[in-house]
């Protein structure tokens, strides 16, 4: 799959994947998540969607229902945890733009509805998080300070 790619798409989404993942270190360990009941929740969900994944990969019956249920919980939760906010601030609004995108385009895809570069759209407003969110901490001097 990867010699498909060319060079450039290659460094592209290489570049992509470890702001992705630098972004969300980042962003979980300043977070509140962590501390609340929704985190429980939405780890089980994330076990779920491993597990249908690992399903997907096998060929194994259910694979598309564990998909739905996992992904969808994830997107869900988030969203309720979202809405309960009392002060949304605009970074709260990019991490939930990023977790419903990323939930859609990784069930699209997986599906087959969605060609494997819709997987960009998440990513670049991960990259948007990112920035913001550095640029905030820099601003106030407390980057990864916790």
């Amino acid at each position: 799959m990867l010699t498909n790619l060319k060079s450039g798409e290659l460094l592209f989404s290489s570049g992509l994947s470890v702001v992705n993942l630098l972004g969300l270190i980042m962003l979980v360990k300043n977070s509140t998540l962590i501390k609340t009941i929704y985190f429980n929740f939405i780890s089980l969900f994330i076990a779920i969607t491993i597990i249908g994944s690992l399903f997907k990969i096998m060929h194994w019956p259910g694979s598309t229902t564990l998909l739905i249920v996992g992904l969808s919980g994830i997107a869900i939760i988030y969203t309720l945890r979202f809405l309960k906010k009392s002060i949304k601030e605009l970074l709260d609004i990019m991490k939930w733009g990023w977790v419903i995108t990323t939930t859609i385009t990784s069930l699209s895809v997986s599906m087959h509805w969605l060609p494997k570069q819709s997987t960009y759209i998440p990513n670049l407003i991960m990259l948007g998080v990112t920035l913001y969110f550095g640029s905030m901490c820099l601003k106030n001097k407390e980057l990864l300070e916790n």
